[in-house]
Formats: C-alpha cells, sequence, structure tokens
C-alpha cells in the first residue's frame, strides 16, 4: 500500500469526531493518477467545507492479495463465486424470479440452466470482459436478496440464467497489475449524510448531469460525465468515477476494509459502544441482516442509508432492544 500525504481541512480530534459524519471515497481505478480528475475533487471537497483527515493509493497487487474488492462487494462476489447447487432462495425470492422471467426456478435450477458467473467462466471459453460486455447487453434483474442480480444470456448458442454476471470483469479492473485505488476519508459535520451524497451525485453519471442540469446543481459524477471529453476519461454506470459510501454504516466497515482501522476508532462505533452495543454486535452489522422496523422488513443497509450519524446509531439501538424484549 502506498501512502500519501494527507490533506487535512478540518480537525481529527477524538472530541469532535464523536458526531461527525465520516465517509469514504474511492476514486475508480481508470481515474485514480488522472491529476486533473484528482484536483477537481480536493477544490470540489474544498469549496463545499468537506473536510480530508486521510488518504492513500492502493495498488492492484495488494487487492488481490488481501480481497479488500472482494470484502468490499461481499455480497455480489458471493453470488458470483458461489455453486448455483448450493443457492437457497426463499420461496418470496423464487416467486420474484419466476414473475419476471416466467420460469420455475427450481426447474431450470434443476436443469443446470441458472449458473453463477463463476460456473460460465469456468464452463465456457470466455473471459470476465467478454462475460461483462454481454451482461451489459442484456436486461439484468435484482431478486429480493440484497446483492443478487441475474440476467437471461446466451452462452454457446444455449440461454442461461447467469448470478451476477457483471462482478468478475468489475473485479479484474482493481485486482490487476497495473490497477490503483485513490481512498480519500471525508468528514463532513455541517452536512446532512443525504446531502454529501447529492453533491457525489446518482450512481448513474448520465442521470447525475440531467439532475444537476435541471436542479442548477453540481455533482462529482454529473461533472466528470458532463465534461468527459475534454478530460479524455470514459465515464459509464459502472465506471462512474468515484465510489462513496451511502451511509455511516456502510463506511464502518469500508473504513475497516480499506483504511484497517480498528472498530473502536470510528464515530458511528463509539456511539453505539457508548450505548451498550458491544465490538460482536456491531461486527455482526456487516452481515446486512434483514430487520423488522416500524412494521417493514427491509436490509438494514438500505434502512439506514442516508441518515446521519446519530440517526443511525439511534435505528441500530433500537433494532437491538426490540430484539431483546421479545
Amino acid at each position: 500500500m502506498e501512502m500519501i500525504h494527507s490533506k487535512i481541512i478540518s480537525s481529527n480530534s477524538d472530541i469532535n469526531l464523536r458526531g461527525f459524519n465520516t465517509g469514504l471515497v474511492f476514486i475508480k481505478p481508470h481515474l485514480t493518477g488522472n491529476q486533473e480528475v484528482l484536483n477537481y475533487i480536493y477544490g470540489f471537497f474544498s469549496k463545499h467545507n468537506i473536510g480530508i483527515a486521510s488518504e492513500q493509493v492502493i495498488n492492484g497487487s495488494d487487492i488481490n492479495q488481501l480481497g479488500l474488492i472482494d470484502k468490499h462487494y461481499s455480497v455480489q462476489s458471493f453470488y458470483a463465486f458461489q455453486n448455483s447447487s448450493n443457492l437457497i432462495l426463499s420461496a418470496d425470492s423464487k416467486a420474484e424470479f419466476e414473475q419476471l422471467f416466467n420460469q420455475p426456478w427450481d426447474k431450470l435450477l434443476s436443469e443446470g440452466k441458472i449458473r453463477s458467473a463463476a460456473e460460465i467462466l469456468d464452463r465456457f471459453p470466455i473471459s470476465p470482459n467478454k462475460l461483462g460486455e454481454k451482461w451489459m447487453l442484456s436486461q439484468s434483474k435484482k431478486i429480493r436478496s440484497s446483492g443478487f442480480y441475474i440476467a437471461k444470456m446466451n452462452i454457446n448458442g444455449d440461454d442461461y440464467y447467469v448470478i451476477n454476471g457483471f462482478y468478475p470483469q468489475l473485479r479484474e479492473k482493481y485486482i490487476s497489475s497495473n490497477s490503483r485505488i485513490h481512498i480519500i476519508t471525508v468528514n463532513f459535520p455541517s452536512m446532512d449524510w443525504i446531502d454529501f451524497r447529492k453533491l457525489v451525485g446518482a450512481t448513474n453519471p448520465k442521470s447525475a448531469e440531467e439532475n444537476d442540469l435541471k436542479e442548477g446543481t453540481e455533482s462529482i459524477r454529473g461533472y466528470l460525465h458532463q465534461h468527459a471529453k475534454e478530460l479524455n476519461i470514459v465515464i459509464n454506470g459502472q465506471d462512474n468515477g468515484v465510489h462513496s459510501s451511502a451511509s455511516p454504516l456502510e463506511s464502518l466497515f469500508e473504513q475497516m476494509i480499506w483504511n484497517n482501522i480498528q472498530i473502536s476508532t470510528n464515530p458511528l462505533a463509539k456511539l453505539l459502544l457508548g450505548k451498550g452495543l458491544s465490538l460482536n454486535q456491531i461486527s455482526f452489522l456487516q452481515l446486512n441482516p434483514l430487520v423488522n422496523y416500524q412494521n417493514q422488513t427491509r436490509f438494514l443497509f438500505d434502512l439506514v442509508e442516508d441518515h446521519n450519524t446519530q440517526d443511525t446509531a439511534n435505528i441500530i439501538v433500537e433494532l437491538f432492544l426490540e430484539n431483546s424484549e421479545r
């Protein structure tokens, strides 16, 4: 890992951090090393009073050796490399699949027509890039399970229902020997998380640009999409320029993965520990469990998305209290 000089804009003291929204941003491999893009991001953060607490650059060899990208996309990678015969879907998810594709899950599975991305790569002479290209041309569907996508694809003349066929190509972009990503840990104590996400922009950079033009605003992804030609860069749905944490909870676990922080040093974790949760209970949350909150069943990461650090802590504590009272 290559550490670079940190640009400290705001205080990183323990007292201030307890109330902080602190997120993780990384510049994706195809833009890491582009000084013009980096200078734009530095200026954008400074303009919006977003403090930079630390930075580092990690190369593809380390990302591969330490399994960092598979940890970051843990659910997506799990399904992409899972043996399809070992998949267990709920009755609701099977019904959703049948509604989307007009075919019964169990029948297709028994016929060997449902395959993970890894199984397709093992069985057929197709590269991760080619599989990714086929995936982009297919209409993928998200099944109820978090991180589980499937697309009907023609492989060697036969139709297969491929699970997370996008992931091997995405993974290659991060682990190749000449890849690097630039990680920036940011603080925005005077800004709501949802406003920070708007400044980063919609996941689809084309939508981010359209939103910017409609609202008269500027986002990082929207700017990069709008100025891609003059910056001589490629910006699309997968290579959208930057990643950012969707919530304080995601930020906690992303900082553990990429920055190798101790869990107890994170501001959200400090709040949870102060409210009586144990380190083991906090660690359990990275499994993104299904939870029932206010009569709705949702995945935890979806539930707390865009919430501030204090609000996220309150929701998590409430969930634990509800479970302990049952």
